[in-house]
């Protein structure tokens, strides 16, 4: 019997998990609640740019709730809070989601928000997974199994390398300061300690190392053009590349390192370590010991078959892990309590980009 899930958000990363749950033949979708008023009425699969499902989009939560369902996959706004949520867990609904980056890695989450849902899971014996890229499998589950293969540790840098040009979110691009003026606060900055220092915390937890401090290292470096993105020209003379690093101390050594390299003009930060032939995001694990080890995974959107690789990856960890989840054991899941979880929805041959030169 398929997994009836019950769909929470359409906005970019959200209607990918919205086709990712009608694409994966364990999945049956029973509900979709959208925020806007004026998104309610339309079928599910218009938000996917699949066929009609006779889904149809409502604004109503009370309704939303009342739809018998397994699992939730929340999508909701990332600055948004749990309470969403906590009726569904409560209820015995299990959920999944991208949208709480401080919950990826609970045992390092602030305790004003991981115990509501802890304490929401315990009354409804169910299940909560939060995950994404980064924070997400690509700084914690690819790191940790890189890391299964080494004898000896020195460092290890996780590094996403990110043209956020087609980046579809205005309120994150002026978060991370495209487009400030040079010398101006950025507000990625007042994030970075707080969201990544847990990430630097998990993989010492996973090497079983007692740190000495984490640190923060940022840089920018300005656009010497103008550069139009999807949401707003980046002037010349504003920042165009926003650069910090989160850095474990040990033993007076940079030892474990999570760093951002974010930019709309690859031109104004030449002088930084960007990928190596690509203009599309990265993320790149090297590990320094013995062996040394340097993985890049590359997410190459690919226009002519509708595919943003970013959002795609960024959801379909949590989707891919739903028939897993309902029978998992309730309360708060970190990211190794989820074993790896791949596609099913295989389609050989279907547009392939495998082997292409």
């Amino acid at each position: 019997m398929a997994v009836r899930v019950l769909h929470w958000g359409t906005g970019p990363t959200g209607c990918a998990a919205l086709r990712g749950i009608l694409g994966h033949p364990d999945l049956e979708l029973v509900g979709l609640y959208v925020a806007r008023p004026e998104r309610a009425g339309r079928d599910a699969g218009d938000f996917a740019d699949l066929p009609a499902t006779g889904i149809v989009a409502t604004n109503d939560k009370e309704a939303f709730r009342a739809v018998d369902a397994d699992v939730l996959s929340y999508f909701g706004p990332f600055d948004a809070g749990v309470d969403d949520v906590l009726p569904f867990l409560r209820d015995g609904i299990d959920v999944v989601t991208t949208t709480y980056a401080s919950l990826i890695l609970p045992a390092h989450a602030p305790p004003e928000i991981v115990e509501p849902v802890r304490a929401a899971c315990e009354q409804g014996h169910s299940t909560f997974f939060a995950t994404g890229v980064e924070p997400g499998m690509c700084s914690d589950l690819i790191p940790t199994t890189l890391l299964t293969a080494v004898e000896e540790l020195h460092s290890i840098r996780v590094t996403e390398i990110g043209n956020y040009g087609a980046y579809p979110v205005e309120m994150v691009m002026r978060l991370w300061g495209f487009g400030a003026q040079p010398g101006e606060h950025l507000g990625v900055y007042d994030l970075a300690l707080p969201l990544w220092s847990s990430v630097v915390r998990n993989l010492a937890d996973e090497l079983a190392v007692e740190l000495d401090e984490i640190t923060l290292r940022t840089d920018t470096a300005v656009t010497a053009v103008d550069v139009p993105t999807v949401c707003y020209t980046v002037e010349a003379g504003t920042i165009g590349a926003v650069r910090f690093e989160v850095i474990g101390m040990k033993d007076g050594c940079e030892f474990i390192i999570v760093e951002h390299i974010n930019y709309v003009s690859a031109d104004a930060c030449r002088h930084w370590p960007l990928a190596l032939g690509s203009e599309h995001t990265v993320y790149r694990i090297e590990v320094a010991g013995r062996p040394q080890l340097r993985c890049e995974i590359g997410l190459e959107n690919v226009p002519d078959i509708g595919m943003d690789s970013g959002l795609v990856v960024t959801a379909m960890r949590a989707i891919n892990a739903i028939p897993w989840i309902v029978d998992a054991r309730p309360g708060v899941l970190g990211p190794m309590d989820v074993p790896p979880v791949p596609t099913r929805n295989p389609r050989p041959g279907d547009k392939a980009l495998v082997g292409r030169h």
